[in-house]
Order: C-alpha cells, then structure tokens, then sequence
C-alpha cells in the first residue's frame, strides 16, 4: 500500500509469513524517518497520515512480524544472530507481537510530531 510521507512512492507491505506451523503476519514498513533534509509542516502532517493509516490497516490484519528496510532501527543484527542460534521451541526473534508492532507505528507517529513542534 502506498504509504507517502517519508518520500514520494513510499510503500509498506503486509504478507503472511510461517514458522513452522504456525502462520504470522508480517509488515514491511518502507519509510522510517530518514529524511533527507527538514521537512515542512504539511509534509510531515502528511506522512503522519500514511503511518496512521498503514496503522488501521497493519491492526485489522493482525500483523504481529516486524521487518524494517533500515535494519539499524529495530537490531537486525541481534535478531539474526538469534535466529542462527534458535532452537526448538524459543520464540523467533522477528514475532514481536500485535501490540509491539503498534508501539512502533506510534512510535514513528510521536518522532513526527516532536519534529512538527520543532518547526
């Protein structure tokens, strides 16, 4: 889904994924915060929307996986060298769960906001 804000043709996905048995949903967000330069208020008000929006709709597919394209935001690294490591049984590192998944929507919505304070 289209999901503007961070730039223009920004997208987010939301897909199935499995382990094992067991079948979550992921999402990919594709725009978390780089900006290149400062953004002007109605910009930043814009993306709000988008976060917002991929938000309702990440909550109504119960998406409970959260896959970032800027690794650096969510320990990558971390959580593949547990993956490496995992044995039957323990929880995979990339499930962080509903409410988490959520909390790092907000999370970007709240940086958008200090920053629209800012202007």
């Amino acid at each position: 889904m289209a999901i503007p804000g961070h730039t223009p043709g920004s997208l987010g996905f939301i897909f199935p994924v499995k382990d094992g048995t067991a079948t979550h949903m992921a999402a990919l967000f594709g725009g978390a915060i780089l900006l290149p330069a400062r953004a002007e208020v109605p910009a930043l008000q814009g993306y709000i929307a988008s976060v917002k929006h991929f938000a309702d709709v990440t909550r109504q597919r119960g998406v409970d996986v959260e896959l970032q394209n800027h690794p650096m935001f969510d320990a990558m690294d971390v959580k593949l060298a547990a993956l490496k490591t995992r044995r039957p049984g323990q929880p995979h590192p990339f499930v962080v769960g509903k409410d988490a998944y959520q909390q790092f929507l907000t999370t970007i919505t709240g940086c958008l906001q200090e920053e629209i304070k800012r202007h």
